[in-house]
């Protein structure tokens, strides 16, 4: 799964911008620009997109649209990111939107919730655009949150990435990824099953023992604690 496209519209300092990834067949892609270019500002739409991770509500909707509308008028901002193909081979596509009203010349405020949607359809021409039910469980299954800081992350902070002890957060998000904790679970079952039967059978009954046991316990403490309340209340009688 890999990123073909990004729309960005009224999100900071970028106003209206789409790059197509599939242009240049490559598996690294640069973006440069000069400070202040909107760098941080495109990583940050990608962030919110994928993640909700919003923004300062200042830095959030573009001052160039806040100018051009009038007070009282609503503008959308909103990050598309296409996706292409999922594990599914299907093509899959992540839009988060945010309304806003304009209040004073240079003000405005959040208007309703953010809106999330992640549509998928199959590839070639004349296929259907499903929405998937539950899209925020999706973006969660394949893209982790404790995955976020390692492909979303400032270039500039780079010593420091580097800094960090990452092994085992990579590991264990790469892991959550390819569903690596249903195999434990299954091999864990597996070994259960090449126990011989009698063995299964002593440890099953033996559970239950310490269940039954556990129970018990717990209702002669609840006996012995409603006896000593009321042993209590008689001696203040």
């Amino acid at each position: 799964m890999k990123i073909s496209n990004v729309e960005i519209k009224n999100f900071g300092i970028l106003h209206d911008i789409e790059i197509n990834f599939e242009a240049d067949k490559k598996n690294i892609v640069f973006l440069n620009a000069s400070n202040g270019g909107g760098k941080t500002t495109f990583q940050s739409a990608l962030a919110w997109c994928i993640y909700g991770v919003k923004p300062d509500e200042e830095k959030f909707l573009s001052s160039y649209e806040l100018k051009k509308i009038k007070i009282g008028e609503v503008v959308k901002v909103s990050t598309k990111i296409v996706l292409d193909p999922d594990q599914d081979g299907r093509i899959s596509i992540i839009e988060r939107a945010q309304n806003f009203e304009k209040v004073g010349n240079s003000e405005a405020k959040l208007i309703g919730n953010e809106t999330l949607n992640v549509l998928q359809r199959n590839r070639g021409p004349g296929a259907l655009t499903e929405p998937h039910p539950a899209p925020a469980a999706w973006l969660k299954k394949f893209f982790p949150p404790r995955l976020q800081g390692f492909f979303l992350f400032d270039g500039e902070q780079m010593t420091k990435f580097w800094e960090q002890n990452v092994k085992l957060d990579i590991e264990s998000a790469v892991k959550e990824i390819a569903r690596v904790d249903l195999f434990d679970s299954i091999k864990k079952k597996m070994k259960e099953l090449e126990q011989p039967p009698s063995l299964r059978k002593f440890q099953k009954k033996a559970a239950e023992r310490q269940n039954c046991l556990s129970s018990k316990g717990k209702k002669k403490l609840s006996f012995l604690r409603l006896k000593r309340q009321s042993e209590n209340k008689q001696r203040n009688l």
